[in-house]
């Protein structure tokens, strides 16, 4: 159990790294190259290493009707939440545009409870009030607001967008996680 937990923190933290270091690299990519062709040489890059794991493993990716439309519209959505991350990375600061996005875990959470009827304790609801405040804090421009009366730049508003779309794109993947 104790070997369980650890290689489970490990993972944590090898994957918190690899996410900062990735908006990070996304960043300066698509500042240097623009964001159609940082977009594409990442998918790119992600197709191929996936094809390759599905070659290795054996995986099936025979899907119903139904399971390929679903998949091809959550494609869509991730397709343009993908399109509004790069470009927020590249017009706003990494060092609040990435917490933003991040929040898509809770916009996940609450895809979760309205349309499969999950439940939250109070805790776990407080936890996400917290969380989408931080957000909504986070990307406030105060000077912005101060002397052009606009409530955030373009940057943070792709921010919001991606956070958004891209919730919703992993709970969609995650509806059928189990049966793909």
């Amino acid at each position: 159990m104790y070997e369980f937990v650890r290689v489970g923190i490990l993972l944590g933290v090898t994957a918190g790294l690899c996410w900062g270091a990735n908006d990070y690299f996304i960043a300066v990519a698509t500042r240097r190259y623009g964001v159609l062709p940082a977009l594409l040489v990442f998918h790119v890059v992600s197709v191929i290493a996936l094809v390759a794991l599905a070659l290795v493993t054996g995986v099936s990716l025979a899907l119903s009707g139904t399971q390929l439309t679903v998949l091809a519209l959550a494609g869509l959505v991730g397709a343009v939440g993908y399109y509004a991350y790069f470009r927020s990375l590249q017009l706003g600061p990494i060092s609040v545009v990435s917490p933003v996005i991040s929040g898509y875990t809770a916009v996940t959470v609450v895809l979760a409870v309205l349309v499969l009827g999950e439940h939250l304790d109070a805790a776990q609801t407080a936890a996400i009030l917290v969380a989408l405040a931080g957000v909504v804090v986070t990307s406030i421009d105060r000077e912005a607001i101060r002397t052009t009366r606009r409530f955030m730049g373009l940057g943070m508003a792709l921010a919001v967008v991606t956070m958004v779309l891209i919730g919703t794109f992993v709970f969609a993947l995650a509806v059928y996680a189990d049966d793909v």
